[in-house]
């Protein structure tokens, strides 16, 4: 049922976005649909992630007082940590006071319920999204009529419906934030901007690796030809962003601790959904002699009989010692070397900023950081990462870029069908493959917009210095 779901879901999604016949929506009709649905979404119960669980944890917490930036094994003193999931269970809290006080505020009206406390954010996080359907329709009002329904794609993507609306993660809140600011900046309003980026920042610290950049940026291309107003401008902004990052950890602060805890243990986090894991998972396809050597029952045999990609994921779901020693070495091996060519391939593109002229470039360049990095770079991977490069990317006017935020996150949801099948299911271990064509086919076009797409901009930025010389 829910593979017919999200394949239904993700055909007439396609069709509001390229707007065929029968699916073409005006702006007004669009943004009434995407309420109506994100209304029925909501009721959804929490089937494919346990997140909400560990929001209610820190937020129950809150109340008695106690903090976990700097030492995640306080879970343990929250009356809800029997229900947070076994990987998570001295994870230090990465959820900045903003969204911190989002969880307090429901487990105070939640009181020691969690269905109640998580009622109670279902509500706030259907509140959120209304917002966000709001500002996607101001945003998306230049191209209102166009080619393409920008609209729709920010509204009704399946991946926003099941991620944000169904299962209430707190992303949700950051790409609103993410939105509101593009909004603002697109309306030449910086100093609100400045502002709800510094609240961005404040609720994932580790975002402000991309949002500050980005933000700085636009700014110099919107004043380039005033260079001391830029300065000016670029100086009161860092003000008001490090007052509200400063304001906003006040009263939560645990010294360095606060922020560098959660980073490292993110950054030390084992690589789970990715391309790294994936990779990982079918090169211990390859023979293992020592572990070949054991004695098989007759249940071995028949599991002996399977594709080895299947038996050594199904292995992966169920380790023993020696299969566990060898899926670190290769995840680590993997991790490795994605992340630095990630890391290189996201470089390359920032330095073809050089040839970008317009704020829009710059806004498109960024959206393509954000995909690399959440497909390429990121050791773990979840389809509602694939939220945040939406708005970036949707007024590309890039058939391209359409067709593969269409597919891609519609695809990326299929394969949490794992979370409602049992472990020992086939179909679990098809499910992990999901991912090859999720994150793959961010190859589909990677010559054309991340190879030749940075050397146009480059080769026309060091004509124009050479010209000018």
């Amino acid at each position: 049922m829910f593979f017919i779901s999200v394949t239904l879901s993700s055909y007439a999604y396609w069709k509001v976005v390229f707007r065929k016949p029968g699916f073409d929506l005006t702006l007004r009709q669009t943004k009434r649909l995407a309420q109506i649905v994100v209304v029925i979404v909501s009721l959804m119960l929490p089937l494919l992630s346990n997140d909400f669980s560990i929001y209610m944890a820190h937020g129950n917490l809150l109340g008695k007082g106690i903090l976990t930036y700097a030492d995640g094994t306080n879970l343990q003193y929250s009356d809800f940590y029997p229900y947070v999931s076994y990987h998570w269970k001295s994870c230090p809290n990465f959820y900045g006071p903003p969204l911190l006080l989002i969880f307090y505020f429901s487990t105070l009206l939640g009181g020691k319920s969690l269905l109640a406390s998580w009622l109670v954010y279902k509500v706030f996080n259907t509140v959120v999204l209304f917002i966000y359907i709001r500002i996607s329709e101001q945003y998306c009002e230049s191209s209102a009529g166009g080619k393409y329904n920008t609209l729709g794609l920010l509204t009704l993507a399946p991946v926003f419906l099941i991620q944000s609306a169904g299962q209430a993660h707190v992303d949700t809140m950051i790409l609103t934030l993410s939105l509101i600011t593009l909004l603002l900046l697109r309306r030449n309003k910086i100093v609100p901007a400045a502002f709800v980026t510094g609240v961005l920042i404040s609720c994932k610290v580790m975002h402000a690796a991309v949002f500050l950049p980005f933000f700085f940026i636009v700014i110099y291309f919107m004043h380039r030809n005033a260079l001391k107003k830029f300065l000016g401008i670029a100086v009161g902004c860092c003000i008001i962003i490090l007052s509200v990052v400063v304001i906003s950890y006040r009263y939560f602060w645990e010294g360095s601790s606060t922020i560098t805890v959660p980073v490292v243990y993110h950054f030390h986090k084992p690589p789970a959904n990715s391309l790294t894991a994936v990779f990982a998972d079918a090169a211990m396809s390859l023979p293992h002699p020592a572990s070949e050597k054991k004695t098989m029952s007759s249940a071995q045999n028949e599991n002996e009989r399977k594709p080895k990609v299947l038996k050594r994921l199904q292995e992966g779901n169920n380790p023993d010692a020696e299969t566990e020693k060898r899926r670190w070495h290769y995840r680590n091996l993997f991790g490795t070397c994605f992340a630095v060519a990630g890391f290189l391939l996201a470089v390359f593109n920032f330095i073809a900023l050089a040839g970008a002229k317009k704020p829009e470039e710059v806004v498109y360049i960024f959206g393509k950081i954000l995909v690399i990095t959440v497909c390429f770079f990121s050791k773990i991977f979840h389809p509602w990462y694939l939220l945040l490069p939406l708005p970036f990317l949707a007024d590309s006017g890039k058939k391209s870029w359409m067709v593969w935020l269409v597919i891609i996150p519609g695809v990326a949801c299929l394969h949490e069908i794992k979370f409602i099948i049992p472990p020992t299911e086939a179909l679990f271990s098809l499910a992990e493959l999901l991912i090859l064509p999720a994150l793959g086919l961010f190859f589909l076009y990677f010559r054309q917009h991340f190879i030749r797409e940075p050397l146009v901009l480059l080769r026309s930025a060091f004509k124009g210095q050479s010209g000018a010389s």
